[in-house]
Order: structure tokens, then C-alpha cells, then sequence
């Protein structure tokens, strides 16, 4: 009776349920770049740290500079830059000052040296002369009858003692101008005060004294010639 039984079905088994998936854990990356706080003393998570993956946000807009306060630490002005760029500023330099303009010397201290020569010995020259050939025919007598010694005798000239004292006052002015004119003279050419006038001033006081001699032998020449 057992092969006529038919067939007995075993009731399937339900499929399974399929689990829900697990998701892994996220692995954080050791080289991601820690997002910028906005915070001044903010600090970012240490590499390593088991923390949960913060998206990255989009970097803030830049904010505008704010304008410097003008305060007491407000920042002074740049200086400019002196010459071949050099951060110290170029020192400026004063004008030469004008050369002071002396006043215009004149020509008086050579002018009057030359008069003073001129005629200081020049009044010598002609008295001279004029006391020579007086007195040239008694020094021609004391000089053929001087004695051994050569001295003159004064006695010759008893007759002619004004013109002797003449001829004496010659010799003196021509020397105290001579010697005026010629320091006088020097000073004005090397001060430039009349230098034409002060070069002529001092040839005449340096030919006076030979000018004054010879014109007084002439004279006495002259003189005693005439009386003989």
C-alpha cells in the first residue's frame, strides 16, 4: 500500500531576508586639508583624530580692507625717495651766496704818491741848481787850497751862506718826499688803488736822489765857469 501512496511535497522554505548592509566606517585622510575656521585662535582636528567627516565648506569672501583710523598711530606719509631711489630724502642744498662786492677803490693813494714825487723832488732838483751855480765858484777856490788832509776851508764860503743853507734845504726835501712817495707808492700798487700813478711815483723817488746830483754839479760847473 506504500507504492500506491503518492508522492508527499515538503512545504518550501521561505526565502531568506537579506540583512541591511553595515556601512563602513570613514578612514580619514591623513593629507586632507583641515578646513580654516573663522575663529582667530580656532584649531584645526590633529591628523589621526576618530572623528566623523566634516564636509568642506566654500571659502568665505574676502572681506575689504578697513580704511586706517587716523588716530595718534595713524601712519604718517611716505617721504618721497631721493635721488637714484634712495629711501632718504634728498637734503636740498642752499644757493651759493654772491660774492660780496667791495666798494670801487679809487685811484687816489697812486695819484697823490706821484705828486708828492714829482713835486717834492722835483722843487729839490731846481733849487739845487740854483744854489749850485752860486756856490760852484767858492767850493772850485776851498777845493785848490784844502789842506794835506783834504778838508775844505769854510772861510770860502763866508759870502755865500745863504745859498749853502739853500742848497742843504734841497737836499732834505728831496730826501723826505723821495722817501714818502716811495713806501706811499708801493702801498697803492699792491692795493691796486692807481697803479699807473703809484709805478710812476716810485721811479721818480728811486731816480731823485742821482737826478739831484748830477743837476747840482752841473750848476756849479756852470756857475764857476761863468765867474772866471
Amino acid at each position: 500500500m506504500s507504492e500506491n501512496l503518492p508522492p508527499q511535497h515538503t512545504p518550501a522554505s521561505p526565502p531568506p531576508v537579506p540583512s541591511p548592509p553595515v556601512p563602513n566606517p570613514p578612514v580619514p585622510n591623513p593629507y586632507a586639508q583641515a578646513p580654516y575656521a573663522q575663529g582667530a585662535y580656532a584649531q584645526s582636528p590633529y591628523v589621526g583624530q576618530q572623528t566623523a567627516q566634516v564636509p568642506q565648506v566654500s571659502q568665505a569672501p574676502q572681506v575689504s580692507q578697513a580704511p586706517q583710523a587716523t588716530g595718534s598711530y595713524a601712519q604718517a606719509p611716505q617721504a618721497a625717495l631721493g635721488p637714484y631711489g634712495s629711501p632718504w630724502p634728498a637734503t636740498p642744498h642752499p644757493a651759493p651766496a654772491a660774492p660780496a662786492t667791495s666798494a670801487p677803490r679809487t685811484k687816489s693813494l697812486g695819484l697823490i704818491a706821484l705828486l708828492i714825487a714829482a713835486g717834492g723832488i722835483g722843487l729839490a732838483v731846481i733849487l739845487a741848481g740854483i744854489a749850485g751855480a752860486r756856490i760852484g765858484e767858492p767850493f772850485l777856490m776851498a777845493a785848490e787850497n784844502s789842506g794835506p788832509d783834504g778838508a775844505l776851508d769854510l772861510a770860502y764860503f763866508s759870502g755865500v751862506r745863504g745859498w749853502v743853507l739853500l742848497g742843504e734845504v734841497a737836499f732834505w726835501l728831496g730826501t723826505i718826499t723821495g722817501i714818502w712817495a716811495l713806501v706811499q707808492g708801493i702801498i697803492a700798487l699792491v692795493q691796486g688803488r692807481g697803479r699807473g700813478a703809484a709805478i710812476g711815483a716810485v721811479i721818480i723817488a728811486i731816480l731823485g736822489p742821482a737826478l739831484f746830483f748830477v743837476v747840482l754839479v752841473l750848476a756849479m760847473a756852470l756857475g764857476y765857469a761863468a765867474t772866471a
